[in-house]
């Protein structure tokens, strides 16, 4: 008995040290300079290694995935990630729970750029966060909604959120930071760098004292930026070198690549063009090492002015290209993956609710039965029926608010895209635009003082003078195609109309345009989606039908529309038209679907290709 006790005793002591251990690791962690993302691996395992029990195990788990996200590998962070929310749901551990959610919304809209999924893990995690009671966890996801708006260009929403929750944070903490920032970049996106400046130029020392030297390295490049902007041109280039130094030493990757684009732009534009092209180059080798297309995109673009500056068209011209070409995949390609995908986990919700109404029934007419059975019996399972009924209920409830949630993400995809093209329209119309407008009068300044010594040389210049024309054009139409005024400002009919006369002009194809019973403008979101189809039908005519002809009809009869687009070219099988994915058709049926419509395509080898699409309206 004495050996029993002894050896209980044992397993107790052991076993309370072996909690110490973990409690002493999970402190270390902690207390790390970059405590958010955890950089030492050393002290991560070794937190592994001490946990001993269930709970230990996954708190373990979800910092191992804190220290995946500090060196970008972000899938391995997400699928941890998926196994700590399990687990700590199983054990009802609902604060733990909430911050695993948090962490993997993050990781979606910050380190991702996927702004529907990070807005639905916050959201989730804001639901924990209350359910415990834990109001700064609360905080912490409102904060991030506002990043996420921000990145979506809802600035005032933005604002309005982060001025709410000011207040609660204490004063130059690093949360109270984290609010000034991103009101910093606010101010940026409204181009009050006034404002921006006063805010932003004592942040960085503030992260600097107590020890964060993430942020101290994430704001000092965006005071830089702002410095450049000011014209203190000097300041901005020891904020961004500075910034560098720190990144590079501590292998923050994902401030590398916005401190060598800044410092890119600074050397460009003040003539240092080797400088500005190393660190161009840079900021390209860093998208690739966090795989950030992103990125990569607005570094094209820079570097498409950056050698139209230089007089250098024909890189000027392919990097503006490149831009386009990889902007237009990733917001129209991408995200239409992801509106799929969603509008599939609209369909299944449908399906839920539609079960769950069904067993609500159901409940009604057992309860009634077992009415009718005697009033000890309904004594006996009343209760159990009401339950029943109820559990049917609220599930009934929460499949419907899940439906309006997945049609409000939706929403938030198409928006989201829908203002993209209009800033990265902005862009080529303000910045690419003028560029080669500067260019060609300096060509032709050029060609007028110069005295050619043969035809060939002559012919060169004048070859030359056409490519900008023609490299002009094609900006303005894809700028155009991008943002169509008419859209915005007249609505779809004018846009169409706007449209058809460009192509017509064009000469690729001939396109007939017949409108019936529809003068009055449709909801914004209804008549961009038609746009966007529309222009994807006839681009798909004109890039693989071989069609000479197109007939498009849009016809209103009692509270539907109907637009029908005919063309007389090799059509295609349309057993197999879901195969051929660079048409886009999936991405066609899925919008249409979206605004509750159908499509349906009639086509066959050499017979042309007819698609009627018909939307309520109502």
């Amino acid at each position: 008995m004495k050996f029993i006790i002894l050896f209980v005793i044992q397993i107790i002591v052991i076993s309370g040290l072996s909690g110490q251990d973990f409690d002493q690791a999970l402190k270390k962690v902690k207390e790390l300079k970059n405590s958010q993302y955890p950089d030492n691996k050393y002290l991560v395992n070794s937190l592994q290694k001490k946990a001993k029990s269930e709970y230990e195990k996954n708190l373990a788990q979800y910092y191992l995935s804190k220290y995946y996200t500090q060196v970008s590998e972000y899938d391995s962070a997400l699928n941890t990630l998926k196994t700590v929310r399990r687990k700590f749901a199983q054990t009802n551990r609902i604060l733990e729970n909430g911050k695993a959610y948090h962490q993997t919304g993050v990781i979606y809209f910050s380190f991702l750029n996927d702004f529907v999924n990070g807005k639905s893990y916050l959201d989730s995690a804001k639901t924990l966060f209350e359910k415990a009671g834990n109001r700064e966890g609360v905080r912490d996801c409102i904060r991030d909604e506002a990043t996420i708006y921000y990145y979506l260009g809802d600035i005032n929403r933005s604002n309005d959120l982060l001025r709410k929750i000011l207040p609660e944070f204490e004063l130059n903490s690093k949360k109270y930071l984290d609010i000034k920032d991103l009101m910093v970049n606010n101010y940026i996106a409204q181009d009050d760098y006034n404002s921006a400046y006063k805010v932003s130029k004592n942040i960085p020392q503030a992260y600097l004292k107590i020890n964060e030297l993430r942020r101290y390295a994430y704001s000092l490049a965006i005071l830089g930026q702002i410095q450049k902007k000011k014209g203190m041109l000097k300041e901005s280039e020891k904020s961004l070198l500075e910034s560098v130094k720190i990144s590079d030493k501590n292998k923050y990757n994902e401030n590398m690549v916005n401190n060598n684009r800044y410092l890119g732009l600074l050397y460009s534009e003040t003539g240092k063009y080797p400088e500005a092209e190393y660190y161009f180059n840079q900021a390209l080798n860093y998208t690739i090492k966090i795989g950030d297309p992103y990125s990569k995109m607005h570094i094209y673009a820079a570097l498409g002015r950056h050698y139209t500056t230089r007089h250098d068209f024909q890189k000027g011209d392919m990097y503006a290209n490149m831009a386009t070409i990889l902007g237009d995949s990733l917001y129209k390609e991408e995200n239409n993956e992801k509106l799929a995908e969603y509008e599939a986990e609209y369909e299944s919700s449908k399906k839920e609710a539609e079960i769950a109404n069904q067993k609500l029934q159901l409940a009604h007419q057992r309860q009634w039965i077992f009415g009718l059975g005697g009033l000890v019996l309904f004594t006996a399972l009343g209760f159990g029926l009401y339950y029943t009924k109820r559990q049917a209920k609220q599930k009934a409830q929460f499949d419907a608010e899940k439906l309006r949630l997945q049609t409000e993400k939706t929403s938030a995809i198409v928006e989201a895209e829908e203002k993209e093209r209009i800033r990265l329209a902005k862009e080529l119309h303000d910045g690419v635009g003028p560029m080669l407008s500067l260019a060609k009068f300096q060509l032709e300044n050029a060609m007028s003082q110069t005295k050619f010594n043969s035809i060939e040389q002559e012919s060169l210049f004048q070859n030359t003078n056409t490519m900008i024309d023609d490299a002009a054009r094609e900006i303005r139409t894809v700028s155009h195609d991008l943002m169509p005024n008419a859209l915005l400002m007249q609505g779809l009919i004018s846009a169409i109309r706007e449209f058809v006369n460009r192509l017509s002009l064009s000469g690729k194809v001939k396109v007939s345009l017949d409108v019936a019973n529809l003068d009055e403008r449709l909801p914004q979101l209804t008549e961009t989606v038609l746009y966007r189809v529309l222009q994807e039908l006839v681009g798909n005519v004109i890039k693989h039908s071989e069609a000479s002809s197109v007939q498009i009809q849009l016809v209103s009869h009692e509270n539907e529309l109907t637009m029908m687009v005919e063309d007389n070219g090799k059509g295609f099988e349309t057993s197999q038209m879901l195969v051929f994915k660079g048409i886009g058709l999936k991405n066609i049926i899925s919008r249409i679907d979206f605004l509750n419509g159908k499509v349906n395509f009639d086509s066959s080898p050499n017979r042309g290709t007819t698609v009627v699409i018909e939307v309520p309206l109502s």
